[in-house]
């Protein structure tokens, strides 16, 4: 309305020609956030990716030394987060104590067992050592009952020798 007049005006026009420069917007805004939509899933994905990778590796690396297989070369430490490289240093070094740890336990065995060989073997030579102490003293003693019978004889001989003297000194 025209406010000195009173009167009021009226503007005919096409609905397209009047809406097509909201259409435009409409389209261009409907466009833009499909490309932002794919674009943000395509890096969500690729985010994902490089988030869940390093800790599957880790995952089955963990499931390895579970299974007591401690040959893994190393541990790869490639993960973006922090987290996930101190995580890896820490399984690294942890593998790296079990396999010192298996070895020692590996080398006391193999002592231990060299040690039980030597001692079965001096047992050995001592049983065989006594062996040969009990025939020793098997014939230590044959010889004393041998010389206590002789010695018996003997002091026989001497008393008959004795008694003889007497009867022929009287």
């Amino acid at each position: 309305s025209v406010p000195s007049t009173g009167w009021g005006v009226a503007v005919i026009s096409p609905v397209r020609e009047f809406l097509g420069p909201v259409t435009r917007v409409r389209n261009i805004l409907l466009i833009l956030s499909v490309a932002v939509v794919i674009l943000v899933a395509g890096i969500s994905f690729i985010l994902s990716r490089s988030l869940s990778r390093p800790v599957a590796e880790l995952v089955n690396t963990v499931s390895a030394l579970s299974g007591g297989d401690f040959s893994s070369a190393g541990i790869s430490s490639r993960g973006n987060l922090r987290e996930t490289r101190e995580l890896s240093e820490a399984l690294s070094k942890m593998t790296s104590s079990l396999r010192a740890l298996i070895q020692d336990v590996a080398n006391s065995a193999q002592s231990l067992t060299d040690n039980a060989e030597k001692i079965s073997l001096s047992l050995k030579e001592n049983a065989s050592a006594a062996a040969g102490l009990e025939e020793i003293f098997d014939s230590v003693k044959q010889s004393a009952v041998e010389n206590a019978c002789a010695i018996e004889a003997a002091n026989g001989s001497i008393e008959e020798m004795a008694a003889s003297s007497e009867a022929g000194a009287r």
